[in-house]
């Protein structure tokens, strides 16, 4: 009604933003994802895939480290900033981190992934901009 557009047309306009998104997307893979997917299925019996982040980026460490879970993959996530107050102590040398940042640039992620670093098998950078600090040559992968 009323000069509204209908609903239809909405969500054509909202898929064919989201397809322009991913085929944007899809230029970007190299083989950094290689080396990430490698990481994850080099995880040894008994390690898990650790997610971290802060903010948004946390939240969707959280829903990967579910849906990971939930297809056989043993993965939980942990907070940046908890891993720093402590939480790093439940990191065994068999797992692999993933961190998340949008920016790459998030203070508390950088210093877990120092930590994670230290103690885990490898991690891996997940972030929106090619060469963040999250992407430093110290970690396995960037994505």
């Amino acid at each position: 009604g009323g000069g509204c557009r209908q609903p239809h047309y909405e969500a054509r306009r909202v898929i064919l933003e989201a397809a322009k998104t991913l085929q944007a997307l899809a230029g970007r893979v190299g083989s950094s994802f290689d080396r990430a997917v490698s990481l994850i299925e080099s995880v040894p019996p008994g390690g898990r895939v650790v997610l971290t982040g802060v903010g948004k980026s946390g939240h969707v460490a959280r829903k990967i480290a579910a849906s990971m879970s939930s297809t056989g993959t043993c993965a939980f996530f942990m907070h940046a900033t908890e891993a720093l107050h402590g939480d790093l102590g439940s990191v065994r040398a068999g797992d692999v981190c993933i961190a998340i940042s949008y920016s790459g640039e998030t203070q508390e992620t950088l210093s877990a992934m120092r930590g994670f670093q230290k103690l885990s098998r490898g991690c891996i950078g997940i972030t929106s901009v090619r060469i963040p600090p999250l992407a430093s040559p110290s970690y396995n992968a960037t994505c």
